[in-house]
């Protein structure tokens, strides 16, 4: 995987299981991912909150580009596909509002061979080789 700096990418992680969102937390970190870089949120319900309380700020502070990897059922009455599409809404939003579009590439990893979302899926269980080839993908379609 390429090696991540401070000023490259927010990555959010939205998971109802606290377990996945902290081994592919602590995957990013020893990979080079500064902790203050990574966002957990506990379910789909807390991410859509923290899109529409502060837009894409909610999730990638800063202006920065992200990569969120969610659960296509990640909880709090809210599925993947959702938090998909509203991060997709305010994309559009900020778009239209300053003349730019801020890259954010969604990962799916799901347990659901059916679920289909975002710009990339990852089957669970996943492995680590295409759990970091994904996030480095996201990273250079981001910084592009």
């Amino acid at each position: 995987m390429a090696q991540f700096t401070e000023a490259d990418v927010q990555i959010a992680l939205v998971d109802d299981e606290a377990d996945i969102r902290d081994i592919i937390q602590g995957i990013l970190i020893d990979e080079g991912v500064a902790p203050e870089r990574i966002t957990q949120f506990r379910n789909g319900g807390e991410a859509m909150d923290a899109l529409r309380q502060n837009g894409l700020e909610g999730i990638a502070s800063g202006r920065r580009p992200a990569i969120v990897l969610q659960d296509g059922k990640c909880g709090g009455g809210v599925t993947g596909v959702e938090v998909t599409q509203a991060i997709r809404d305010e994309q559009d939003k900020e778009e239209q509002a300053t003349g730019s579009r801020r890259n954010v590439y969604v990962i799916a990893v799901t347990a659901e061979s059916n679920m289909t979302y975002g710009d990339e899926k990852i089957q669970k269980p996943f492995n680590l080789t295409d759990l970091l080839d994904a996030v480095d993908r996201g990273k250079q379609a981001v910084l592009a």
